[in-house]
């Protein structure tokens, strides 16, 4: 598999934090600050070494979400059930604090979310996500280890399939789906997380382990 590499200085790291590339969220962004100002309402940042061979895409944060704290998603539950089973599996190591992922540390993933701003009842318009995907593609240009995505909801992998420069409907959203692109990385679905019993698409615990069961056997083909 070959990614063509960004050099360093053609690297976008990530949006600033008073972004202004889309105007709805920059002004949600303002008066979220003004509300909550004991909040780090900036652009949620990355988690995880760039080095790893598994980046986890995942949804747009919510609104009460705290850049400082690198969580990986707004929902508390969730982001419970997303670290302790990485960890389960070997994905990371550490204690994992609800709401903080200081404690945990992990040189085979790295978390990024498909849209860095917090939009309105979660729910990114296309030309926001559009905007945003310039990061999410420097990110995978970016990891030279990279073998493995893990796309959290439909919004991640089609996020990732444009920044992979590959038309959505080439490959659509299906929770469970192995698929490997052209340039040999492989994709990953898997719908939302709930803490509670699936409903709404969304699933719980065992079946998010399952998915990540997935990965680890994929990874463990590729010698990984």
């Amino acid at each position: 598999m070959s990614h063509t590499l960004l050099t360093p200085r053609e690297v976008t790291d990530a949006p600033d934090d008073d972004c202004q590339l889309c105007p709805r969220l920059a002004q949600l962004r303002s008066a979220n600050r003004r509300n909550r100002p004991e909040v780090d309402h900036a652009p949620v940042r990355p988690w995880g070494s760039r080095e790893a061979i598994v980046l986890i895409v995942g949804p747009a944060p919510e609104i009460t979400e705290d850049a400082r704290q690198g969580r990986p998603f707004g929902d508390e539950n969730a982001g419970v059930i997303f670290c302790e089973t990485l960890a389960e599996h070997g994905l990371a190591t550490g204690h994992y604090v609800p709401g903080d992922v200081i404690g945990l540390r992990s040189d085979q993933c790295r978390v990024v979310g498909a849209i860095r701003c917090a939009p309105p009842a979660a729910l990114p318009q296309p030309a926001e996500v559009h905007a945003c995907n310039a990061f999410l593609k420097a990110e995978l240009q970016a990891m030279p280890n990279l073998r493995i995505v893990l796309a959290i909801g439909a919004l991640a992998h089609n996020a990732t399939i444009a920044a992979c420069g590959m038309p959505m409907s080439r490959l659509g959203f299906q929770h469970g789906r192995v698929a490997t692109l052209p340039d040999g990385l492989i994709i990953v679905d898997c719908s939302p997380l709930s803490a509670h019993s699936p409903r709404d698409e969304l699933i719980c615990r065992e079946m998010f382990s399952a998915i990540v069961t997935t990965v680890v056997e994929a990874l463990g083909r590729q010698g990984l």
